[in-house]
């Protein structure tokens, strides 16, 4: 297929360079225009379909799409037995994942294959990519384009979260953007973001749980309830229990209820800090609910306390549910520049948050007035709406009109720069980073190796790679690596069964890893056939512990 082909020529060439990618491909007009066709069926892509926002809203839109006549297949990476509710009458098709797709170029063309013949054999007219924050996002969409399909990008994140989690990929997605078709995003502001560039960018808000108008959500309204991935910096969970120390003095009755999914290595950190704030029994981690309602059920006040949001279903279903909110302030959501149904304070007020949630709990009236509020505050909101506007989007695409009104080369200018020069921060940060793990990560190395140990990383993932890079600079070479997930086993590349075979005690095992689960179970591993004394804890040697 040309367009597989065009695609993995781009990848050999660029790899993850996908800034320079999008710019070539852009440069070079593969894929722009010369797509003339009635929009009749739509591929919508995610990787997976449970234990997330993004998630639920893709749910709700695929019974919208099919009242509007179009006839709808859905793309994933995986399967779930938690999976959000897919229409029976969508068609579902699993590909190699990103995470498989980027370990060798075999499964990189096999992920491209499997696209590209869904693409082609299901006759697909628009691709509609939700992830643009993959690391294949341009990749996806080259394939789309080169094959002659309209190509669609939903956007769920605000357009400052980059400067937020040092991922800035503004420079990969200007060039993506004017790629595709039509940009959708979650907020005014953010469509005006994204118009200045002239990117083809409308805001469609997040389709309405209407189901939620008939549940029963009632019961004895007794708690404070939050709801959110276990992100230390983007959700600020750990701020729920320094506001439940300040709300449990006056209100020892209410009880705080935590939903959501993380590692077990969060949720343990996250039990122990509620015991250590004294909190036992009046701070539950409830664990994640695949029941919405069951989720607002004896909610009396829904708390927020996420840095930043897209669009959050969260803020969207309690306004639904007539749930007064407490929050911090982000004045760009949608759904709170009415200012009704909640209270906010800036962000990282604890005791601001607090004296709210106290001040609702000791005043009826206002917590009535709130709760009127929040369902009045949706008079504007509906699937409708929503299903008119893609609708629109569709025709537009269909027709080749492009909204180009919103265009300001001064602004756009303003804004490049400050991404220019954020970009230049954010290599310093990182220098300074690299540099102060360096020095401390081969002091404790070069410590053992004295004692005649020989360096061994494990696993060899994205922080392994980075600590043998960090090694290796200042000339330390490692005598193994140990992952079992590597295919291909090497010199120099050993599998956990083969220290079986090994006298250990001659190595220092060093444990490097993003994932909490993984790197406990490599740590109980080694500990049976190494011992604790050979084990280096990557993470805990920049802290400066031996």
């Amino acid at each position: 297929m040309r367009a597989v082909e065009t695609v993995m020529k781009y990848y050999v060439q660029y790899g993850k360079d996908t800034a320079k990618c999008a710019a070539d491909y852009l440069k070079n007009g593969a894929g722009k225009g010369g797509t003339h066709r009635k929009i009749k069926k739509i591929a919508v892509y995610y990787p997976v379909m449970n234990r997330g926002g993004v998630q639920r809203v893709i749910s709700l839109l695929l019974p919208i799409y099919s009242r509007l006549h179009y006839d709808v297949i859905l793309i994933t990476e995986q399967i779930s037995d938690e999976d959000y509710e897919i229409p029976k009458w969508v068609r579902r098709f699993v590909i190699t994942s990103e995470r498989q797709a980027l370990s060798d170029q075999r499964s990189f063309w096999n992920r491209y294959q499997e696209l590209g013949s869904i693409l082609a054999t299901e006759s697909v007219d628009l691709f509609l990519h939700h992830g643009v924050r993959q690391a294949l996002f341009i990749y996806d969409v080259m394939l789309s384009k080169t094959a002659g399909v309209y190509t669609v990008a939903e956007k769920h994140q605000v357009f400052t979260q980059g400067f937020c989690d040092m991922k800035d990929l503004f420079w990969v997605h200007l060039a993506a953007f004017q790629i595709i078709d039509g940009l959708v995003v979650l907020s005014t502001a953010e469509e005006t973001y994204w118009r200045t560039f002239g990117i083809n960018a409308f805001y469609i808000e997040n389709p309405m749980n209407e189901r939620l108008k008939t549940v029963d959500c009632g019961g004895q309204k007794d708690c404070i309830s939050w709801a959110g991935r276990l992100d230390v910096y983007s959700k600020q969970y750990f701020d729920i229990l320094k506001v439940a120390v300040i709300v449990k003095k006056s209100h020892p009755e209410v009880r705080f209820r935590m939903f959501g999914s993380g590692s077990k290595a969060k949720i343990r950190e996250l039990t122990k800090c509620i015991e250590r704030y004294g909190l036992k029994d009046y701070v539950i981690f409830c664990g994640y609910e695949t029941d919405i309602a069951q989720m607002y059920k004896n909610t009396r006040i829904q708390l927020v306390t996420s840095a930043y949001e897209g669009f959050p279903m969260v803020v969207y279903e309690s306004k639904i549910l007539g749930i007064p909110m407490v929050l911090y302030d982000l004045p760009y959501l949608e759904l709170l520049k009415n200012g009704l149904g909640y209270l906010s304070v800036p962000s990282g007020d604890i005791r601001g948050i607090a004296e709210n949630i106290c001040r609702i709990l000791d005043h009826p009236e206002l917590e009535a007035a709130l709760s009127r509020e929040a369902k009045v505050s949706l008079q504007d909101f509906s699937n409708e709406t929503v299903a008119r506007k893609w609708s629109l989007l569709f025709h537009n695409i269909e027709k080749h009109i492009l909204r180009e009104d919103g265009i300001n080369e001064q602004y756009g200018m303003i804004l490049k720069t400050m991404h220019r020069h954020y970009a230049v921060a954010q290599r310093k940060y990182e220098k300074l980073l690299w540099d102060s793990e360096q020095s401390v990560l081969t002091y404790h190395v070069r410590k053992e190796m004295k004692k005649g140990k020989k360096p061994v990383i494990c696993p060899y993932g994205t922080v392994g790679k980075r600590v043998k890079r960090m090694l290796n600079e200042k000339g330390i070479q490692e005598a193994y690596i140990v992952d079992n997930g590597i295919s291909q086993k090497g010199q120099g590349i050993l599998s956990l069964a083969d220290l079986k075979e090994m006298d250990c005690g001659e190595y220092l095992f060093i444990v490097c890893c993003e994932d909490e689960d993984l790197k406990e179970w490599f740590q109980d591993q080694l500990r049976k056939t190494a011992g604790t004394e050979s084990i280096l804890y990557y993470d805990a040697a920049l802290e400066g512990e031996s």
